[in-house]
Formats: structure tokens, sequence, C-alpha cells
């Protein structure tokens, strides 16, 4: 077995779990949010000109409530009527999934200011699911020993590939890609409104 210079501890549970547990209940909905949406603008698309003409130019949000409350016209066809349900059931499924994910970021953020007490408010470009995502990713105190070692748990640290004479790096692909993420959304909010990151 190789040595190891700290002992390997298990992953903190508790609020750590429940914080886990909401974010990919969130992801979750998110993400079949998005499928409905793309499959419902696909409907839109193959649908009668009357129908498209109706829905087309509004708003992601606005089409979804619209279509959650149509309904089939007296005397249609099978097709027709098949087409008005799918419409329907699609922008209620859309409606929901979106107030299920606000729903379940409103417990995120409380949830991150119980763990963490002040950081969304004291970190400029921090935002609650960010925050979320550090908490997970740090998991528990021990885990991360010096900046080197953070810098390695999201791939963010540059791999080197020198040989030779040549000294260079390349990009790292590996890590925690939820991290990377977080970390990219962190710096491109300080990039435009975080004087000390812009200088």
């Amino acid at each position: 077995m190789l040595a190891r210079p700290v002992a390997a501890q298990m992953r903190a549970a508790g609020d750590r779990e429940a914080l886990r547990l909401l974010m990919c209940d969130r992801d979750n909905a998110v993400a079949s949010a998005k499928t409905a949406r793309t499959l419902l603008t696909s409907v839109i698309v193959t649908a009668p000109a009357t129908v498209r003409e109706q829905l087309r130019h509004l708003s992601r949000d606005r089409r979804a409530t619209v279509c959650a409350s149509l309904t089939s016209p007296p005397g249609a066809d099978r097709q027709t009527r098949v087409l008005y349900q799918t419409l329907a059931r699609l922008g209620q499924r859309i409606t929901t999934l979106a107030r299920t994910a606000a729903d379940l970021q409103k417990q995120i953020s409380a949830l991150v200011e119980d763990m963490t007490p002040g950081l969304v408010a004291a970190e400029a470009g921090l935002g609650a699911l960010t925050a979320a995502q550090l908490l997970l990713s740090y998991s528990h105190h021990g885990r991360i020993r010096s900046e080197a070692a953070f810098g390695m748990l999201p791939g963010t640290a540059p791999v080197p590939v020198s040989s030779g004479r040549t000294d260079r790096h390349r990009l790292n692909r590996l890590g925690d890609r939820q991290l990377n993420r977080a970390l990219q959304v962190i710096a491109v909010a300080r990039m435009r409104s975080h004087p000390p990151t812009q200088a």
C-alpha cells in the first residue's frame, strides 16, 4: 500500500449530503426542462402555420405558459387534438420543472447560508449555486492541503508537457468538472464587476 502523508477521511455527511441531494435534484429539473423546451420547439416548427405563428415569436417562458393553457378547437380532427394535447403537456411540464428548480434553489441558498454564514455576501462573483458546488467539492477539512492541491482538484492547474529544450504546458482535462465550471462562472462574474479582478 502506498504511504500517505495524511490519512484519508470519509466525506462529511449531514448538511453536505443534504446539499448534494438538492443540487442533484435541481440539476435534473433544469436538464429535464431544457429537454422539454427543445421538444416543444420541434413540435412548434412542424405544427400548422396558424399554430406556429401564434407561438414562435413568444419568449421562452411565455411560450411554455401559453402552451400549458391550450385546448383543442371544437370539432378538430384527431391529429389536431393530439397536437394541442402535446403542446399543453409540454408547456405544463416546463412550467412545473421551472418552478421546482426555483424552489430547490431557494432551499440551496438557505442551506449554504446555514453552513457558511455570510460567504455569498462577502465574496464578489459568488452566488448560492457556485458556493454550493465549492462546499460539495471541498467536502471536509483536510482534503485540500495546499493551493497546488486545490488547483489539481478542478483541473485548473496546467500540466507540463516539456520535452528536450521546450518548456510548455497544456490544459488539464481531468478533475472535478462541476467545480471547474463553478470557478469559471465566478471568474467571469468578477471580470465584469470586480475592480481588483479587472486590474
